[in-house]
């Protein structure tokens, strides 16, 4: 059940960059394989790129507000 949500999360998302949208779909198909040590591995490499994203992202939000002042 915790695969479909992730699924569902990950092929959700509109804006994926840097490949992440190719990345879950690879976590997708090795988790369908059965392989799942190796589809957690990717998912927590997953999940760190996302967290460095949503970084990235809130980095240029806060310097956009201090350009536009």
């Amino acid at each position: 059940m915790e695969q479909i949500k992730f699924a569902r999360i990950a092929l959700k998302v509109e804006v994926l960059q840097n490949g992440l949208r190719k990345q879950a779909i690879v976590i997708i198909k090795t988790s369908a394989l059965g392989n799942f040590s190796k589809a957690i591995c990717l998912a927590k490499h997953y999940l760190k790129q996302i967290r460095n994203e949503q970084k990235n992202a809130e980095e240029a939000s806060n310097y956009r507000k201090v350009v536009i002042r």
